[in-house]
């Protein structure tokens, strides 16, 4: 258990944050194996390693509440990500985007400067996109690889995957004016119920091996991080050349 605010500092360090950086973490608080102070002290942790000026994206999506048909409203609606995200949606001056399906809470400095209303998922105005562009650092602590680092399907998508396609999902939107509207939002989803996701083997063949993605110990919990625009080098021109890599169909026999 990290007994001091120091220690879990020290710990992230080895991901290579900067000043000023900006960063979007995947989280699970339960694999660090305890923080004193809880989740909040995590999240406090990585907006003090991004001062003065850097900001911090905690993924705080809803899939289940909006394309299981339940209403978003973006000031109430709960992080589905785990305590992380929750913490860090619920701190005063967060700053949620606007996608119902894959918002993000940003803390940090100029976080109200980051007015993404993108109705794609992973488009290129969305923040993926803005992660992309600004070779950000994405931060995954203790998360199965099936689970974590959604920027996977931006290079899909970016990469025209014939085993993903785009849909719409509509609902009641509430908006932070506390107006309710019907709006429609997209996003990437398998092709049919029987192409499976399964990019393990993305990582534990190609990413690892080859240091574009990296690892650390922090706590009980197995960091891992990347830079977007190297990760986004590597993974796109094997969407189209190894899909085996990002997925398999069920039932399907050579």
């Amino acid at each position: 258990m990290f007994s001091e605010h120091t220690e879990l500092l020290k710990g992230l360090e080895q991901c290579g944050i900067k000043d000023n950086d900006l960063v979007m973490v995947h989280s699970s608080y339960k694999s660090l194996g305890g923080v004193d102070g809880g989740a909040e002290t995590v999240v406090n942790a990585f907006t003090e390693l991004v001062n003065p000026k850097g900001a911090v994206f905690f993924p705080t999506y809803t899939i289940d509440a909006w394309c299981g048909g339940r209403y978003f409203d973006i000031a109430e609606t709960p992080s589905e990500m785990g305590a992380i995200t929750e913490t860090a949606r619920n701190k005063p001056g967060a700053f949620r985007t606007k996608h119902p399906i894959h918002s993000f809470s940003i803390l940090g400095a100029y976080r109200y400067a980051f007015q993404f209303d993108n109705r794609e998922s992973f488009a290129p105005d969305s923040p993926y996109g803005y992660f992309h562009r600004e070779n950000g650092l994405i931060i995954s602590i203790g998360v199965p690889w099936n689970d974590t680092f959604s920027f996977v399907h931006y290079c899909e998508q970016a990469g025209r995957a014939e085993f993903r396609r785009k849909k719409n999902f509509a609902g009641i939107y509430m908006s932070g004016w506390g107006i309710p509207t019907l709006e429609s939002y997209q996003m990437s989803v398998r092709k049919t119920q029987r192409h499976v996701t399964n990019v393990a083997p993305l990582y534990d063949e190609v990413l690892v091996p080859q240091g574009i993605v990296k690892q650390c110990q922090v706590g009980a919990a197995t960091v891992s991080y990347f830079r977007c625009q190297e990760y986004f080098e590597a993974v796109t021109p094997l969407v189209k050349s190894r899909p085996e890599l990002f997925h398999y169909v069920k039932g399907w026999q050579a």
